[in-house]
């Protein structure tokens, strides 16, 4: 199965001068854990996860697979993440961007994305964007073609 079959093609993106703020409001607003970063052109040239942002504004944090482990003070990351205001998507997103293409093989995206802990891939089409392949598809998709016997 390719791709195209199962990515979502009515996708929000930002561009780099945004706001974190409201890149935050805009990934509230979509139910999306992360978004594209797009240039004039729609040309992928970078993602914003929550995770960037997390990382961003409190460095001293632990990654282990999806979830942030805090080793500091609660009162120490909201200080920190005062901070961050003003600072646009470019700061913190994560470059180059890992994407996928519409041809490309599902098996080798899902194992793509899980080997890079990523919840959502742009799947561009000559470097611009023209969609994205998110993990909880993958699994739909996944278990559909794997019925129990």
């Amino acid at each position: 199965m390719k791709v195209r079959e199962v990515m979502y093609r009515d996708v929000t993106s930002i561009a780099p001068d945004t706001d974190l703020q409201e890149a935050v409001e805009v990934m509230a607003d979509h139910r999306s854990s992360g978004l594209p970063v797009v240039d004039n052109d729609f040309r992928v040239i970078g993602f914003l996860s929550e995770r960037d942002i997390i990382e961003t504004a409190y460095p001293y944090s632990d990654s282990r697979g999806d979830d942030l482990m805090i080793t500091a003070r609660l009162t120490d990351l909201v200080r920190k993440l005062g901070r961050i205001r003003g600072r646009t998507a470019r700061s913190c997103m994560s470059e180059p961007p890992l994407t996928a293409g519409e041809e490309d093989d599902i098996e080798d995206i899902t194992s793509k994305m899980l080997m890079n802990g990523l919840k959502v891939m742009p799947v561009v089409r000559d470097k611009r964007l023209v969609g994205v392949v998110r993990r909880a598809d993958l699994a739909a998709t996944i278990v559909s073609e794997n019925p129990e016997d």
